[in-house]
């Protein structure tokens, strides 16, 4: 049996409403799939509210937030 005839078989044993999740969630997962990069940048949450965020300001808040902890490799 295929990947496909074993979701349809399953997904035809649940309730109309738990199909429904079920489609919900595979057109959430098609959108994902389009995506190109991320859907914002945070230079981008700031701009044009009066403020001017550098990539090192970013960095800098970073380091604040999280230098305490170590990177794991």
């Amino acid at each position: 049996m295929t990947v496909i005839e074993n979701v349809v078989q399953k997904l035809a044993q649940l309730p109309e409403h738990r199909q429904l999740e079920v489609l919900d969630f595979v057109d959430f997962l098609a959108e994902k799939k389009n995506r190109k990069g991320p859907l914002f940048s945070p230079q981008g949450l700031w701009a044009g509210r009066g403020h001017d965020v550098t990539p090192g300001d970013i960095a800098e808040a970073r380091k604040e937030m999280w230098g305490k902890y170590e990177k794991e490799e």
